[in-house]
């Protein structure tokens, strides 16, 4: 596995964000940076903190890619949420 995998678990957070109903405060372009960056970001720190290194990725790196991405797009769209309600008050 390597970075285009993870690139793909990025896209796919993203777009399930994107048509996941209701209303959303990142658009489309900023979902799909956050996912793949949090994809890669989840990758390597699992990587990392299980195998000792991330010159080689495995299943759990692919679990961290998950964790990652979705963990990305949770946290910006609660702080986004958080912002645009405070600009409201």
């Amino acid at each position: 596995m390597g970075f285009l995998v993870f690139t793909y678990v990025g896209i796919a957070a993203a777009l399930g964000q994107i048509l996941r109903p209701g209303r959303h405060q990142l658009g489309a372009a900023a979902s799909f940076a956050v996912g793949v960056l949090g994809s890669w970001g989840g990758a390597l720190l699992a990587s990392t903190f299980i195998r000792g290194g991330w010159a080689s990725f495995g299943l759990e790196s692919l679990a961290g890619s998950v964790c990652g991405a979705l963990a990305g797009i949770v946290a910006m769209e609660l702080a986004a949420r958080t912002y645009v309600e405070s600009e409201l008050r």
